[in-house]
């Protein structure tokens, strides 16, 4: 659970995200890194928060090599974005904007997903990859959620395993 301005941010057992409470200032929010590396130059992604209505939404920063900024946002709908230049940080937020208004009980389900439409919401799903050691594979369009916000999680790592092959002497 985290407190931030007034409103309470209550990770649920499922992943989800629960918010309660009224707002003291601009922009309470709970937030986590993601891994720059997911983000491969040229693939497609969707940001989703799983709901329709309400004023909770999950935010994507985009930081690049190149010293700009993108903020990506999906409220009430899932937005697409490709990626175009190389990305050096990142950090997701489930967070409202105003100040002096009262969320009771909306739920979130922050997903972010390689694919340029959002799907049901799936909580910690991973896939095996295999990597022969010298060509980065390209990425199946089976990972669902790379985006966590665990209480014991910092970062989501993207993590390739090489082959091992035994030699005989």
């Amino acid at each position: 659970q985290v407190v931030s301005k007034g409103l309470t941010f209550t990770k649920n057992a499922n992943g989800s995200i629960t918010v309660n409470g009224t707002s003291t200032g601009t922009y309470p929010m709970t937030s986590c890194a993601i891994d720059k590396n997911i983000f491969v130059i040229g693939n497609t992604y969707t940001l989703s928060s799983g709901k329709i209505t309400g004023i909770t939404y999950v935010q994507l920063i985009l930081n690049y090599a190149d010293g700009t900024t993108d903020y990506i946002v999906a409220r009430n709908s899932a937005r697409s974005f490709k990626i175009t230049k190389e990305v050096s940080s990142c950090t997701g937020s489930v967070q409202v904007t105003e100040s002096g208004v009262t969320v009771s009980n909306e739920t979130v389900y922050p997903m972010l997903e390689l694919s340029d439409t959002a799907s049901a919401f799936v909580n910690n799903v991973y896939d095996t990859v295999s990597f022969n050691g010298s060509v980065m594979p390209v990425l199946p369009a089976t990972i669902s959620n790379v985006w966590s916000n665990d209480d014991y999680v910092a970062n989501i790592v993207m993590e390739y395993e090489a082959d091992i092959v035994a030699s005989s002497v």
